[in-house]
This record gives structure tokens, C-alpha cells and sequence, in this order.
């Protein structure tokens, strides 16, 4: 009888401690156009920021999306569905239009008490379901040379320092000034503030910040600009040698970059050196990308909810740096689809790589598992809490 009552006591206690135990907070960060050309995935751009991340959790490196375009992405990774023949198509896509009825990832956390905040470009329309997020999304409110102001915030995509001129916009901008001058450092130090403001509250909460860099133009302060090495180091073999037998509905003449832009030519290819400049100027956008990043997570470290904090950082999709001497995504390859994924958890302690094949429907249950709620009956990816234990688990 004693042993019954004590046993009875036990499991109370056990579940008022559970009960008790504060919700997971979460942090997301996406970074627009990310391939991953990142050191921590073995690429030639270091990024202390990111290196800093993943020793600290699980990052998965065959990973991803399940359309190469911005907005069709979001709308899939953040609604937990699949693009089909009719949603989630185009770089404008919206998932408060395309799905009746849709719950987001940020909406589900809304509804269970979570308060949702979010920066910069998380949905690619930053008016795309709106009641998702307890407080209005924040962009930057600087008035920048570019496209007018939009719906998607493409003026804050160009976000030139500088006046344009007319014609093609130039493809990248490298200038002495601050982080902060840019958009992308702006977002970093709102995001630190809210942080800080957020940790302080009982309530949990899902904070999503997206930086628009790398995505074009590249525009980077001029600290992050390295000098550009020789086409043989900058460019991939299949620039000098594409692959034969690619049927031509597979390929494309890299629009974004040269109709937008002026970095090629209207006929022909860039020269070698020309594309190798390419290269390094998508590396400058990383570095300030990673620059941005280090300080959200510094902001993390220095508030109050570093120990109850789940953190993923991901792309978007990935991007083509010249392979089959094209550029940008819009294309069924790898490195246009394949992006980071690197998440830590206060409770898994162990860095490790999974090299098993995850895509970006994965992030929706995965963070509503980690979070301990019900998952929804919706979601079409899986939970890769298995994974963040034991890489080998399939």
C-alpha cells in the first residue's frame, strides 16, 4: 500500500514538473537564396556565424526544396503542402490565397499561445497571411533607389545606396558604409531588440527572421568583398563542359540575372573572368548574410532564453552559380533546389551531420513535434526529431 501512495506521489510530481516546464520558444531564420556554399557544408565562403551554429546542433546536408522559386517555396515550408499543378508555382505566390482555410506554420503556434513576431522577408508577400503573426510584420522603412514599393517589398529587394541608372539594374553594389545601411543589417539589430523584449514576457514566442541577402542584387558592404580568385577556382566544371543530352525544356537563359540585371550580355555568355566576378559577388551577399545572422544569435546568447530556444536556419532553395553555364534558380537541378538546414535544440546536446534526404516540408512538423503540440492532420512532410538523435536513423 505504502509503495502504491508513494508511486501515486511520484507521478504527480512528475507530471506538475511537466506541466510546469516553460514552453520551447522559436527562432527561425531564413535567408533568401542560400546555396550551400557555406563552410560548414564544406564550401569555399567561411562563415563563422553559421560554423558557430552548426557546432552547436544538427545540420542536414542533403536537403531540399521542393520548388526552385522564392515564393512558391515559402508558401509550401511554411503551410507544411506540397506545390502542386495548381499552387505554388510562381515568385509570387501566396498561401492565403492558394489554400483555402490554410493554418501556417506561425498560425498553428499562434493559436496554441504562442505570441509570433516576424522580420524582414518571411513569407515572399510580406501581406501573405497576415493573422499568422500576433504583431505586424517589420520590414525596414527606408526609402531606397530601385523598384517602387510593393506588396512583395522588392524596393527593399534592390535596396541600392546609390542612384540607378536607367536601363538594367547593376547586379551588385559595393560600398563603404554599414552593416545597418542595408536592409539586412537593419532587420539583424530589430531582431536583437525584440529579443531581448520577447525573453522578458511569460508568454513564448515564434519569432521568424528572413534576410533578403544573397538574393540579387548583390549589395554588400565593401568589408565583406574578397579579391576574385581565377575562373578555374570560381566556377564549376560543368561552366567549362556542360552536360550533353540536357533536353532544352531543362535549361534556361538565366533571366533574372541577365533581364534584371546587366551582369551578361544580351547575346552569348559572360566571359570567364566576367562569370567568376558573378561568383564572387553572390559570395560577398553570403558573407553579409552570415554577418547579420551572427548578430540574431548573439542577440539570442545575450538574452534571457538561450536554454528554451529552438533555432533552424534555412534557404529558401538553392542557387545556380554557373552550372550548366546557367544562373539563379527557375531550374529542376540540384545546386538550384538543394539549401541549408541546420537546427539546434537546448535538449539534444550532439553535433552531427545527417546526410539522409530531407526537403523543406520537413520544417513544419518538425517544429510543431519539438514543441511538444499535436500534429496537424494537413502536413505532408515528417518530423526529423529522429534524425536530430541519431543520424543514422532512417
Amino acid at each position: 500500500m505504502r509503495f502504491l501512495v508513494a508511486l501515486c506521489i511520484a507521478l504527480s510530481f512528475a507530471a506538475t514538473s511537466q506541466a510546469a516546464e516553460p514552453k520551447l520558444n522559436v527562432l527561425m531564420i531564413i535567408v533568401d537564396d542560400l546555396a550551400p556554399v557555406i563552410s560548414p557544408y564544406g564550401g569555399p565562403v567561411s562563415t563563422p556565424a553559421l560554423d558557430k551554429l552548426a557546432a552547436q546542433g544538427v545540420r542536414f546536408t542533403k536537403n531540399f526544396a521542393n520548388v526552385p522559386v522564392c515564393g512558391a517555396s515559402r508558401a509550401s515550408l511554411l503551410s507544411g503542402l506540397a506545390p502542386t499543378a495548381t499552387r505554388f508555382l510562381s515568385y509570387d505566390s501566396r498561401l492565403d490565397q492558394e489554400v483555402d482555410n490554410a493554418v501556417s506554420l506561425p498560425a498553428y503556434f499562434r493559436q496554441h499561445g504562442w505570441h509570433t513576431a516576424a522580420n524582414g522577408k518571411v513569407f515572399d508577400v510580406i501581406a501573405d497571411s497576415a493573422a499568422s503573426w500576433t504583431e505586424p510584420v517589420w520590414s525596414p522603412g527606408d526609402d531606397w533607389f530601385g523598384k517602387e514599393p510593393d506588396g512583395r517589398g522588392e524596393h527593399l529587394q534592390s535596396a541600392y545606396l546609390e542612384p540607378l541608372p536607367s536601363g538594367r539594374s547593376p547586379y551588385f553594389e559595393k560600398l563603404e558604409v554599414a552593416d545597418d545601411d542595408y536592409p539586412d543589417g537593419q532587420v539583424a539589430a530589430k531582431s536583437v531588440q525584440d529579443l531581448q523584449r520577447l525573453a522578458q514576457s511569460e508568454v513564448p514566442f515564434f519569432l521568424a527572421v528572413g534576410f533578403r541577402k544573397p538574393h540579387l542584387p548583390f549589395n554588400a558592404p565593401a568589408q565583406y568583398w574578397r579579391p576574385v580568385g581565377s575562373p578555374d577556382e570560381m566556377l564549376p566544371v560543368t561552366w567549362q563542359s556542360p552536360a550533353p543530352a540536357i533536353p532544352d525544356h531543362a535549361l534556361h537563359r538565366s533571366p533574372e540575372l541577365g533581364g534584371q540585371y546587366d551582369a551578361l550580355p544580351f547575346f552569348g555568355d559572360p566571359s570567364d573572368e566576367d562569370a567568376a566576378e558573378i561568383v564572387a559577388a553572390y559570395h560577398a551577399a553570403v558573407r553579409y548574410a552570415d554577418a547579420q545572422v551572427g548578430r540574431v544569435l548573439q542577440g539570442l546568447e545575450d538574452s534571457s532564453a538561450t536554454a528554451n530556444t529552438l533555432v533552424l536556419l534555412l534557404g529558401d532553395h538553392g542557387f545556380l552559380l554557373g552550372e550548366q553555364r546557367m544562373w539563379t534558380k527557375h531550374a529542376l537541378f540540384e545546386p538550384a533546389l538543394r539549401t541549408p538546414l541546420i537546427i539546434s535544440h537546448p535538449s539534444f546536446t550532439s553535433s552531427h551531420e545527417v546526410r539522409s534526404v530531407t526537403d523543406l516540408l520537413d520544417v513544419y512538423p518538425t517544429v510543431v513535434d519539438l514543441a511538444g503540440l499535436k500534429m496537424p492532420a494537413h502536413v505532408e512532410g515528417v518530423s526529423l526529431r529522429p534524425l536530430l538523435v541519431d543520424p543514422t536513423s532512417v
